[in-house]
């Protein structure tokens, strides 16, 4: 049984002593658990040390902190405990949780501990191994020391190992993101190419449909100016990239409708035949009475069927009427006007 005592000796204060039989529960403090050399026994049966006692004194009575018994100085039964009575019960060795089985009078205890007892411990710092003194001599010290070592090496050895292959890991997921990215960008682009390529059903279209808006206006601009003209939206015609139209042309004091057609940059051109020598038919349709006439365009480059190569520069191509003639003049404003708008220019 496990007894502190506490007033009978500086070897023995204040440390634990494991009493081989265990004192009288009259001599042990119900309320700090500690075996002092004066007890007060209340008539409650509780047991309290002479410290305990003062502090449970309220209004010159004394109150049982277990229980809330009170009662008078004189009700209490004060017994001492000898120092010699202590001594003379044996008492287990301190180490006997290292294996020490020593058995004394609690006198000589001390005794042994300090100065007989082999069951010292130590605590490795590396490994919080406990180390006794009797077992732990220095071959076996060595040999711990030097397994520990082993075990840092193995440890640090694969510690390399494990950074290796984490570095082959890191190289290897950086080339998958690369060839990811790329494979990314390759598709990107390859998606930007389809988008631009027009499907098969446009690219082999014959007909355009267009209505020239503002017809009015652009008649009114041709008397004025010599000539005007309307493009209508690019489309595709034969694989062709196109903007269909047409031109007004004052000839004395009536005008003339002739077709208007440029020529643009498309996605198949390295295909198609050049120069470009299309044949059109321009075919009109009045807005009155829905009367329609054909006319076939043939012939040389002036306003007969026209012949290009590539798509022509737009500073070559008039800004007024669209057309392009052998001489242009590119205005401050960045627009070109051919030789007869120019004239005609107030």
């Amino acid at each position: 049984m496990q007894h502190t005592l506490v007033g009978f000796s500086t070897e023995l204060d204040w440390r634990p002593l494991y009493f081989l039989k265990p004192l009288p529960p009259n001599r042990v403090c119900s309320a700090c658990g500690l075996v002092r050399p004066k007890t007060a026994l209340l008539p409650c049966a509780h047991t309290l040390c002479e410290p305990c006692y003062g502090q449970c004194a309220e209004a010159g009575l004394h109150v049982c902190p277990l229980d809330g018994y009170e009662c008078q100085d004189e009700d209490v039964d004060w017994r001492e405990l000898r120092a010699d009575d202590v001594f003379r019960r044996e008492v287990k060795c301190w180490n006997q949780g290292t294996g020490c089985d020593y058995v004394a009078p609690a006198s000589r205890i001390a005794q042994h501990f300090h100065h007989d007892c082999g069951h010292h411990s130590v605590r490795c710092p590396n490994f919080a191994r406990i180390m006794s003194k009797v077992s732990g001599s220095n071959q076996e010290l060595k040999g711990v020391l030097f397994m520990g070592k082993i075990v840092k090496d193995e440890i640090a050895n694969a510690a390399r190992k494990t950074v290796d292959k984490l570095s082959e890991c890191a190289s290897a997921i950086e080339a998958v993101k690369a060839a990811v990215q790329e494979k990314n960008e390759f598709i990107q682009k390859v998606d930007d190419h389809m988008k631009s390529i027009p499907r098969n059903s446009e690219l082999g279209k014959t007909l355009c449909v267009f209505s020239v808006k503002d017809v009015k206006s652009l008649l009114q601009t041709a008397m004025k100016t010599g000539g005007s003209c309307y493009e209508g939206e690019l489309v595709y015609l034969r694989g062709y990239h196109l903007s269909p139209g047409v031109a007004f042309r004052k000839d004395g004091e009536c005008l003339k409708l002739d077709p208007l057609l440029r020529v643009y940059k498309g996605t198949i051109d390295d295909a198609l035949q050049w120069p470009f020598q299309p044949r059109i038919n321009l075919g009109v349709i009045h807005p009155k009475g829905g009367k329609d006439c054909m006319v076939q365009v043939s012939g040389g480059l002036d306003w007969r069927p026209l012949t290009f190569l590539k798509p022509i520069p737009a500073n070559r191509v008039c800004s007024t009427c669209g057309l392009v003639r052998k001489s242009t003049a590119l205005l401050p404003c960045m627009h070109v006007l051919c030789e007869c708008c120019y004239e005609n220019w107030d």
